[in-house]
């Protein structure tokens, strides 16, 4: 006899953290989701403990199966791939183990999906409350034509209705899996703890691709933020330089010759708090708001070595 047919594969990467991934299990397994699904653990091969922890699980309850894919290296765009390569389902969404899914997630994404021209969903991000003021349906997950981005992640929405944004928010989104392509899941983003401007790649893609990317305010996702194993979270040097080396050279290769040249002139001179150019440099020097030591040393270097980085062909 078949197998019913999967309404979603969830692809849930996890490392050194069996706590915190347990409770999301639990979440995902708890889903109203009346089709059958799969979570798809991806785990570092040297992550003995998260592997014994998740073999526990499995195969899951009826409906509800716990799949294990293993890497070789880390980082989360290497995760997320291999994750997404190995999905048995035509939807493919995305979760983070130190996140908290309500048990509607699932079958309101799979329902956002009715329209062809839909390649990706997502919704909100609550970490600590909705500390942010409410942000308008244009001022969420966009992408100016030179390269700047408004996220407002951690900003309750000021709409009730699903509306077509440029991204999503990492530990909350939902993919086409036809919209999706391996070279979405560029793993030059990865470093040490995060993988800055992940969701910007895949979503550039999606887009590439002619599909529509919707934002429903109602998917909201509590994160935890829990500890990073091999960094740790916060504005460090390393932080900034590799934030702003995924930024540069994520813009340099999916923005317009003319959206490039504007790039060059907001990141460079102005930038952002998170990656700070002359001016905010400058600014944070004067004002003594500079967040770490070396802050705009390591932004230059972190543009520069993105820049030079997005020229070159990948190995």
């Amino acid at each position: 006899m078949n197998e019913p047919e999967l309404g979603i594969s969830v692809v849930l990467p996890s490392y050194g953290r069996p706590r915190y991934l347990h409770q999301c299990l639990q979440d995902l397994l708890d889903q109203t989701c009346s089709r059958p699904f799969e979570v798809i653990v991806v785990v570092r091969a040297w992550d003995k403990e998260t592997i014994v922890g998740v073999r526990k699980l499995q195969p899951g309850p009826p409906g509800r199966t716990i799949r294990l894919v293993t890497v070789q290296r880390p980082g989360l765009m290497t995760a997320l791939g291999a994750g997404a390569l190995a999905s048995a389902a035509e939807l493919v969404a995305f979760c983070d183990d130190d996140a908290r899914y309500p048990s509607f997630w699932l079958q309101t994404i799979i329902g956002r999906f009715g329209v062809p021209s839909v390649g990706a969903v997502g919704g909100p991000i609550e970490q600590d409350g909705f500390v942010s003021p409410a942000a308008s349906a244009r001022n969420i997950a966009r992408l100016s034509w030179y390269g700047r981005s408004r996220q407002n992640a951690y900003a309750a929405p000021a709409f009730g209705k699903p509306v077509e944004v440029d991204f999503l928010c990492g530990a909350n989104m939902a993919f086409r899996r036809s919209a999706l392509s391996a070279e979405d899941f560029d793993v030059r983003l990865d470093s040490s703890g995060y993988s800055p401007g992940n969701e910007i790649a895949i979503c550039a893609g999606v887009r590439k691709r002619g599909f529509r990317i919707l934002y429903d305010p109602r998917l909201v996702v509590r994160h935890l933020a829990a500890p990073w194993i091999d960094a740790r979270r916060g504005q460090t040097p390393e932080q900034v330089e590799t934030y702003s080396r995924n930024i540069a050279y994520l813009m340099r290769r999916i923005l317009s010759p003319v959206g490039k040249a504007g790039f060059l002139i907001y990141f460079w001179m102005i930038g952002q708090w998170s990656s700070p150019g002359i001016l905010l440099g400058a600014i944070g020097v004067v004002t003594r708001r500079a967040p770490c030591k070396g802050w705009m040393a390591a932004a230059m270097r972190g543009k520069r070595r993105g820049w030079i980085l997005a020229g070159m062909e990948p190995k």
